[in-house]
C-alpha cells in the first residue's frame, strides 16, 4: 500500500499555510507573479495533509477493533481534513501554524449509548500504545456553546520503525447515534443555506435552534440540562415553524442523486465523496490501497475547481456502502436526526 510521506520541513509547511491564509479566496484574482507561490502553496499543504494517511490508518484499526468489541454495531471510519476547512481554521485562529493543527487526520467511533462512548475512551486511554495523548475534550460533560457533543482525544504519533511521521497529530473524535445525527443534521443544513454553522458562523436563529435540539437529544440520552424537555419542545416547534426544517431536510434527502462506482467497494480502499448541492447530486470515487497518490491528487484537483455549494473529502472505509453510515451529511440522509425532531414536536416525549 503507498502511504505518502512529508516532502517539505515544517518552516515551508508554515509558510505555505501563511500564504494559503492571505491568498485562497482570491486565488482567481491573484497577480501572475505571486501565483507560482500560491500555486506552491497549495502542493505543500496538499503533501502534508496526505503525509498523515500512515499514521491515520494506525489509530483507525486501533479504534475499530475497540470499538466493535464493546459494541458490535458500531462504526468508525477516518478522513483527511478539506483544504477549505484548513485554511478557515487557520484564520479563525490567527496565532495558529499549520504543522500545530491536530485534527487534519482525524477517525471517528459512533456507538449506540452513552456508557459505550464512555468505556471506549477509557479503553483507548488506557492502553499502551507508545502514541502521546497530548489532548482531550469532553464536550458531552461541557458542550460547545453551539450545542456540539462528543469526546475529542488528540494523539501525537510516535514509532521507532516509521519515524518520518512522528509527532503528526491525529484526532479522535467518540459520539453516540444521537450525538452523531445532530451533528450531521448541522452540517447538511450548512450546505443548503450556504453558512458555516459548525463553525458557530451563521444567522443566529439557525445557531439557536441546534443548540436547543441538542439539549432535548442530550435529555434522551440521560443528561440533565438547564430546561426540561416541555420547555425545550415549545421552543423547538416555534422555531421549526419559522425555518422549516423538517421540511428542508425531507426534500433535501429525496433529491440527492447518488452515483457509486462499485456499490459493494470490496478491494477498495479510499473514497473520494464530491457532494454538488446546486446539481442535487453525490459522486463517489474509488480507490485500491495502491492507489492513494492518486486519490490525493484527484481530491486536490476538486478542492481546486470547486464552485460554490460543492464540496469533496477524501475518507477511508470499510464499503463504498458503509460510507451513508460514517458521512450520511454527503448523501442527504438525516433520517435518525428527522425522526428523532418530529418525535420532539409531536411531544411523544412529554
Amino acid at each position: 500500500m503507498y502511504w505518502a510521506t512529508p516532502e517539505h520541513s515544517r518552516e515551508k509547511v508554515n509558510a505555505a499555510g501563511r500564504i494559503l491564509v492571505r491568498k485562497w479566496d482570491e486565488s482567481l484574482q491573484i497577480p501572475l507573479e505571486e501565483f507560482d507561490a500560491y500555486l506552491d502553496s497549495t502542493a505543500v499543504m496538499s503533501n502534508w495533509r496526505a503525509s498523515h494517511q500512515f499514521p491515520l490508518n494506525t489509530f483507525k484499526i486501533n479504534l475499530r477493533n475497540r470499538a466493535l468489541r464493546i459494541d458490535e454495531n458500531a462504526f468508525v471510519a477516518q478522513r483527511l481534513k478539506r483544504a477549505n476547512s484548513i485554511v478557515a481554521k487557520l484564520r479563525r485562529f490567527p496565532k495558529m501554524r499549520l504543522t500545530q493543527m491536530q485534527d487534519i487526520g482525524g477517525c471517528r467511533a459512533v456507538l449506540s449509548t452513552l456508557a459505550d462512548v464512555e468505556t471506549l475512551r477509557e479503553s483507548f486511554k488506557n492502553s499502551k500504545i507508545k502514541h502521546r495523548l497530548v489532548n482531550e475534550k469532553d464536550y458531552i460533560t461541557n458542550p460547545k456553546p453551539d450545542g456540539y457533543r462528543g469526546i475529542h482525544l488528540v494523539y501525537r504519533y510516535v514509532s521507532d520503525r516509521k519515524e518520518t511521521y512522528n509527532n503528526h497529530s491525529i484526532e479522535i473524535q467518540i459520539r453516540t447515534k444521537l450525538q452523531h445525527a445532530w451533528a450531521t443534521a448541522v452540517e447538511t443544513v450548512s450546505t443548503l443555506i450556504g453558512q458555516g454553522l459548525k463553525a458557530h458562523q451563521g444567522d443566529q436563529v439557525w445557531l439557536d435552534f441546534f443548540s436547543l435540539v441538542s439539549a432535548a437529544f442530550a435529555i434522551l440520552e440521560g443528561v440533565n440540562g438547564p430546561h426540561d424537555m416541555q420547555w425545550l419542545r415549545a421552543r423547538i416547534v416555534e422555531m421549526d415553524l419559522a425555518l422549516h426544517v423538517v421540511d428542508r431536510l425531507t426534500a433535501f434527502q429525496s433529491v440527492m442523486k447518488i452515483a457509486i462506482a462499485d456499490p459493494e467497494g470490496l478491494h477498495y480502499a479510499y473514497f473520494l465523496m464530491v457532494m454538488d448541492a446546486p446539481n442535487e447530486e453525490v459522486r463517489v470515487m474509488s480507490y485500491s490501497p495502491d492507489e492513494f497518490g492518486e486519490a490525493t491528487a484527484e481530491y486536490k484537483r476538486v478542492e481546486e475547481a470547486a464552485n460554490k455549494g460543492v464540496d469533496a473529502v477524501l475518507v477511508m472505509a470499510d464499503s463504498a456502502l458503509a460510507l451513508r453510515s460514517a458521512y450520511p451529511n454527503y448523501f442527504g440522509d438525516t433520517s435518525l436526526f428527522i425522526g428523532e425532531l418530529q418525535n420532539i414536536i409531536q411531544g411523544k416525549y412529554l
